[in-house]
């Protein structure tokens, strides 16, 4: 098989294939047409939803005796179709897509909230709750390492979070 790019209408290049038994030139766009169907419907990403049990504790306040702890990923386009995992102290908190969050409880203390590549600490006191917005950018080779977060304000983040749906945590 062999490949040609054709200067095609309005300066537009197409892509020729030949097949050696016939050297009939096929053009590529079903082959494209397909490719980026199956990239929009794997972007269809979908996570376990929440439990009753964590829709609760999603809205109440935090026990007296614990501290919340919300991670949330806006709505977006942009690397929609990834999925990051975000961790509390090494332990698997849960995987977020566009558009989701976390909530868990977590002892007063010091804690370290991770995303990738990015670490926050937090030290964690009892009766309070904090928000952290998990920021994802393209990227071209490890996916993984392809996210952040920044902790934010009571107030953004329970707005951040009335936007998302709530993923199921690992807690």
């Amino acid at each position: 098989m062999q490949a040609r790019f054709l200067k095609g209408y309005r300066g537009v290049f197409l892509l020729t294939l030949s097949i050696p038994r016939t050297n009939a030139p096929v053009k590529a766009f079903p082959v494209v047409a397909f490719l980026f169907a199956a990239a929009f419907l794997a972007s269809c990403v979908s996570l376990q939803e929440a439990s009753p049990r964590e829709v609760q504790l999603a809205s109440g306040p935090p026990s007296p005796a614990k501290a919340k702890l919300f991670v949330y990923r806006p709505g977006r386009f942009v690397s929609s179709a990834l999925v990051h995992r975000v961790y509390v102290d090494g332990r698997l908190l849960g995987s977020t897509a566009s558009g989701t969050f976390l909530v868990t409880e977590i002892e007063p203390g010091h804690h370290m909230v991770t995303a990738g590549a990015d670490q926050h600490e937090l030290n964690a006191q009892a009766g309070r709750t904090y928000y952290y917005n998990q920021t994802v950018w393209p990227a071209m080779y490890d996916t993984s390492t392809a996210t952040g977060l920044e902790e934010v304000s009571e107030s953004v983040g329970r707005e951040g979070v009335s936007k998302c749906k709530q993923a199921s945590s690992n807690f």
